[in-house]
């Protein structure tokens, strides 16, 4: 879910304030190298209890530790959160430990705002063109809130959002290692399972469990502060903001932002993580974008030719060039390889390859 409101556009110039004329340094928070798993094919399934207890679950590694959604220059997280997954033919298998030394959890219905309680949320993009993408949240009590989203809050027109869509087939559970509300004590924790189905997230028919596919996913925690069951208030009398924390930092308090998502790279054997070829020519493509969305915010109007310094023209491989199309209502930036093929992205902030 939206958790911030924000300008997206004013959030890029404030984060541009000062820097070099050179588009990989003017946002350079949001052109960071997302966060890279390999993740594992199982051949036997996980039982969705909650539980990480499972031998299959024993070859599949850990994620990085979670960091602050602002990612450089913000207070790293005070209680540690990680995730795990595997696949098979069928389902992606999400596993997640967090740690937490006061449970909490009031939300039990489904699709009710499960980010109000304490929580943890996935972020699925599959064939990863920053479009039609799919949100599950869950709490300490395994309450699910999950949505389909056709694209980003961000888009210039808002975007189709299907609250009451429920993942098909979706397994999901969690368990408490301590007790449920209550303060008098100390408690370690929870676990998550989920399994979810291909059936359910795969566009157009499309097989995407499959050896060497990346999914582009991003994971989030929402932390809230909390006191005798209740939001703690600030002097103020207003409720303390919650904390982020993420599998990788987008750059600033919006989990909406499919480019700032990790690569989970489907392997059968361990084996060291590779970016996807073409991910230079894509940042340089996000580079334009937010170039664009500043531009338009002060000029209502989009770019024909944005600058580009001679670092920024090295991220395009060998050969290629650069080409933009206008509209009064959009545009098109393409990065053209010499072999005629190629990769662009529009206003709206989808990739075409």
């Amino acid at each position: 879910m939206k958790k911030t409101v924000f300008a997206f556009a004013a959030a890029l110039a404030l984060a541009a304030c000062g820097r070099s004329v050179s588009l990989s340094d003017k946002y350079a928070r949001f052109l960071t190298d997302p966060n890279g798993y390999v993740c594992l094919k199982t051949e036997s399934a996980p039982v969705i209890d909650g539980s990480l207890a499972d031998m299959c679950w024993q070859k599949a590694p850990f994620s990085d530790a979670f960091s602050d959604i602002s990612g450089e220059g913000f207070p790293e997280p005070y209680r540690k959160t990680q995730v795990k997954m595997l696949w098979d033919d069928d389902f992606l298998y999400i596993g997640a430990e967090l740690e937490e030394p006061f449970l909490q959890g009031s939300i039990t219905g489904r699709d009710e705002i499960v980010w109000k309680d304490n929580d943890f949320e996935v972020f699925l993009d599959p064939d990863g063109d920053g479009r039609n993408y799919y949100e599950l949240e869950i709490n300490s009590l395994g309450t699910v809130f999950d949505l389909f989203l056709e694209g980003p809050y961000r888009c210039p027109e808002r975007p189709y959002i299907m609250f009451q869509w429920d993942c098909p087939g979706l397994v999901a559970a969690v368990k408490v290692h301590g007790t449920l509300n209550d303060d008098s004590d100390v408690d370690s924790g929870w676990t998550v399972e989920m399994a979810i189905p291909q059936k359910a997230v795969s566009p157009e028919f499309d097989k995407v469990l499959v050896v060497g596919n990346y999914l582009r996913t991003g994971f989030s925690r929402v932390e809230w502060q909390w006191e005798n069951g209740e939001h703690m208030k600030g002097e103020d009398g207003s409720t303390l903001p919650e904390n982020n924390w993420t599998w990788g930092p987008t750059g600033m308090i919006a989990m909406h932002m499919p480019e700032r998502w990790g690569y989970v790279w489907l392997q059968e054997e361990p084996r060291e993580f590779v970016y996807p070829a073409g991910m230079n020519a894509e940042k340089l493509l996000w580079a334009v974008f937010y170039a664009q969305e500043e531009h338009f915010s002060k000029t209502g109007k989009y770019l024909k030719d944005v600058p580009l310094s001679a670092g920024d023209r090295a991220l395009l491989p060998e050969g290629a060039s650069l080409r933009t199309e206008v509209s009064p209502s959009g545009y098109k930036t393409t990065v053209l390889l010499p072999d005629g093929n190629g990769t662009a992205i529009d206003e709206a902030g989808r990739i075409y390859r």
